[in-house]
């Protein structure tokens, strides 16, 4: 055998192509799989919290997070039932809220008209407070002292470790017992 066939061939210009080429596809692989995994993961998560957009009251509540998802959806419904649809809330803080913008910005300034403004978003909160309240009063009225036992429980749990993972990761999915 000669020295030519043993010694390694010098590289050619179409290796170093090539060696970018996979380089380059590899980085995009990388990236495609990057994106692929944040959007299954984004679609996983709404699918877990039902589809629904988080309402105020499904915020971080102890109360909330002490429920299974059933009975907060139930919650939900009859704080709903008590004060209106969450649409017809949205629109309804709106046009208080452009009130209180239209008052901050009027050229002639009325503190009365202000004060109106922030009563009107006092009163809003208020009602929600107030059907949240009943509701949760219902809930817990229509139990067993061993299941308000078991809710004390888990409401004890959710004030001390708070919320975790945001509003829907918060063990509403665990089963509990209801009479």
């Amino acid at each position: 055998m000669s020295e030519d066939t043993l010694s390694p061939a010098p590289k050619a210009p179409e290796d170093r192509k090539f060696r970018r080429l996979r380089l380059a596809l590899i980085c995009s692989l990388a990236v495609n799989l990057l994106v692929i995994g944040m959007v299954s993961g984004a679609v996983i998560n709404f699918r877990k919290s039902g589809g629904e957009r988080v309402s105020a009251v499904d915020g971080p509540n102890p109360f909330l997070r002490a429920m299974n998802r059933e009975d907060a959806r139930q919650l939900r419904g009859a704080v709903n039932a008590a004060i209106g649809s969450p649409h017809a809330r949205r629109a309804e803080s709106r046009r208080t809220m452009q009130a209180l913008l239209d008052e901050l910005r009027a050229e002639t300034f009325s503190p009365d008209g202000l004060t109106q403004a922030f009563q009107a978003l006092n009163n809003d909160n208020s009602k929600r407070i107030v059907a949240g309240q009943q509701a949760m009063l219902d809930y817990l009225l229509s139990m067993d002292a061993e299941a308000r036992a078991d809710f004390a429980t888990r409401l004890e749990e959710a004030v001390t470790r708070g919320p975790r993972n945001g509003p829907r990761g918060n063990g509403t999915d665990r089963p509990q017992q209801r009479p």
